[in-house]
């Protein structure tokens, strides 16, 4: 008999695609329609896999979520002040970057604990 999912699986199956597309505002504004569908597409192809019980699909998650950890953390590092002038000394703190930046981290960082606990490999096959 196949265990049935945690509804908090159901919601991270739904919802995985948000940490990732967490960007500052002037940057989701540039992204046109096109460029959504693929990521749309994966996630709702990740999702399908979860909800079906799939272990690839886990894995899957486990990597895409651990890898944006790792890419936002490499982006906000130089991003997150710019200098302006060397001689003045002035800087300019990018704040929008880190608040999603940190608030994508957050999120991945929950989906990735969510994931991999033993309730959810025994329920997939």
């Amino acid at each position: 008999m196949k265990k049935s999912l945690p509804w908090w699986l159901v919601f991270i199956a739904i919802f995985q695609i948000v940490p990732i597309m967490i960007f500052p505002l002037e940057t989701l504004k540039s992204i046109t329609l096109g460029i959504w569908a693929i990521p749309a597409a994966l996630f709702a192809l990740l999702g399908w896999g979860l909800l079906s019980g799939r272990l690839w699909a886990r894995t899957s998650t486990t990597f895409i979520q651990g890898f944006s950890v790792i890419v936002r953390l490499l982006a906000l590092l130089p991003g997150a002040v710019t200098i302006l002038s060397k001689s003045e000394g002035t800087t300019t703190l990018h704040t929008p970057l880190i608040v999603s930046s940190l608030l994508s981290i957050a999120l991945s960082t929950l989906i990735l604990v969510s994931v991999d606990r033993p309730e959810v490999t025994a329920t997939l096959k």
